[in-house]
């Protein structure tokens, strides 16, 4: 293989990231959609299934999918994302918060409230002990969380969440 990861990565990398999320934004999704996926499976051709590359790829892939309303979509490539960044990175590593934030949202959006609950609040944990309870990270896992027990009908689990809002004033 010619040029190494950096020839490769030259090649797919702008459909993985930027670019993709802007055709996405745009209205031209499906192209963005089919070069995240493309993207990721040469990623995983190239630099094998377990690279933290390719966990970057398949987020991207994933989120690229949820910004279409096609939630079922996005769920596997944020499983593979998740469990590539779970083995290779800290237990509350921020990417992997981030990618939980990101599968939670989509396994909400398709009524997988159990899942979708603890993932949350294993996001929220992560980014509590990096950021503390007024991070912008820590503060949307917190929403994130009241959203999807709104959603689920059950307000007395919103308020657990919640409490973390009113922590975080002054």
């Amino acid at each position: 293989r010619r040029g190494g990861v950096g020839a490769i990565w030259g090649r797919v990398g702008p459909a993985s990231g930027a670019l993709a999320r802007g055709e996405a934004k745009s209205g031209t999704a499906a192209p963005a959609g089919r070069l995240t996926r493309e993207a990721a499976e040469k990623l995983t051709r190239f630099l094998g299934p377990d690279n933290r590359d390719v966990s970057e790829a398949l987020t991207g892939q994933g989120l690229n999918c949820e910004r279409l309303g096609r939630f079922a979509e996005a769920e596997s490539p944020l499983r593979r994302a998740l469990a590539i960044r779970v083995a290779a990175l800290p237990v509350d590593s921020q990417d992997t918060a981030r990618t939980r934030l990101f599968l939670g949202s989509a396994l909400a959006k398709q009524k997988k409230y159990d899942e979708a609950g603890e993932v949350l609040r294993l996001a929220e944990e992560a980014f509590l002990k990096k950021e503390g309870a007024t991070g912008s990270h820590t503060q949307k896992a917190i929403q994130s969380q009241v959203d999807l027990y709104r959603a689920w009908g059950k307000p007395e689990k919103a308020a657990e969440p919640a409490a973390g809002f009113s922590k975080s004033s002054p």
